[in-house]
């Protein structure tokens, strides 16, 4: 009779645990996962812009037909945008509550061009995707074209 007791006992108790965690540690996790996703689609973002802005800037500073070709890649839910005087980006979130620097869930970022003004034949960058973007100086201004 003890060992029954013990037996049954210990499958309680296993069972709480089961218990506790799909209800507690399991959503946590998802919860994680997708800021931590939120995270990832940001960062990327910036460091393609950042990546975009430093090739202009290269190319400004060299003589009128200097051209460089960069590989782009937005991420899902990211659009990079171009205008005469900067890049930027906006980037949806996901998970909920969104951070005080994004308070409708879209993270936005520009990056300003201060010594060139941008001819932008290419004006918006729609993730997720992967794309070449010449950047070449003319007389006048610098060219952002795929």
């Amino acid at each position: 009779m003890q060992k029954g007791q013990v037996a049954l006992e210990f499958i309680f108790l296993l069972l709480i645990v089961i218990v506790y965690l799909t209800t507690v540690t399991m959503p946590l996790g998802k919860e994680t996962t997708a800021l931590v996703n939120d995270v990832e689609s940001v960062t990327k973002a910036n460091n393609e812009v950042q990546k975009l802005t430093n090739a202009i800037n290269e190319v400004s500073l060299l003589g009128v037909g200097s051209r460089k070709t960069v590989t782009v890649f937005a991420p899902q839910d990211t659009n990079i945008y171009c205008n005469a005087a900067s890049i930027s980006f906006e980037t949806k979130l996901n998970q909920q509550p969104y951070p005080k620097q994004c308070p409708s869930g879209n993270c936005r970022k520009d990056f300003a061009i201060k010594n060139a003004i941008l001819d932008c034949k290419l004006n918006l960058i729609k993730g997720p995707v992967k794309t070449n973007i010449i950047i070449e100086k003319t007389l006048t201004n610098i060219t952002f074209t795929n």
